[in-house]
């Protein structure tokens, strides 16, 4: 019963949650647009996207930094960023199941970043998320 009341106590504000974290990921998309090999995740051209997730992916050649070391590099400032959901087949449990495809899903792990993207986060720490990756990328780009 108590799960039941907090689940619709949640349910009331899931609306404004997911707008709060879409605005936090277009505040990124929008602040990282001239950064070339940082693109922000497709997005589907039907229903709307929650990007209960801000993820981007990392051309290395292009950005001049890889996506570990850009996670590396904002663990260092105590800015947790993690590489994108481990697609199943890549766990190690399902590493010998019958499977098909999995080649997009793989590359999305390997170039995909996450940064913070809580409904919480503030305008002051979406600038310092923003200017922590700008400055990894240019020291990265020397």
């Amino acid at each position: 019963n108590v799960l039941a009341c907090i689940g619709r106590g949640q349910r009331e504000v899931l609306d404004e949650r997911v707008a709060q974290r879409r605005a936090v990921a277009f505040r990124y998309r929008d602040a990282f647009a001239a950064v070339d090999g940082l693109e922000f995740m497709p997005q589907a051209e039907y229903g709307l996207h929650t990007n209960w997730l801000s993820c981007f992916l990392v051309d290395e050649s292009r950005l001049g930094i890889s996506r570990d070391a850009l996670i590396e590099a904002r663990a260092k400032e105590d800015i947790e960023s993690r590489p994108v959901w481990k697609p199943m087949h890549l766990q190690p449990l399902y590493a010998q199941a019958e499977r098909y495809g999995g080649e997009v899903s793989a590359d999305l792990y390997e170039r995909g970043i996450c940064l913070p993207s809580s409904s919480s986060l503030s305008l002051e720490d979406q600038e310092l998320v923003i200017s922590s990756v700008l400055a990894a990328v240019k020291r990265g780009a020397r």
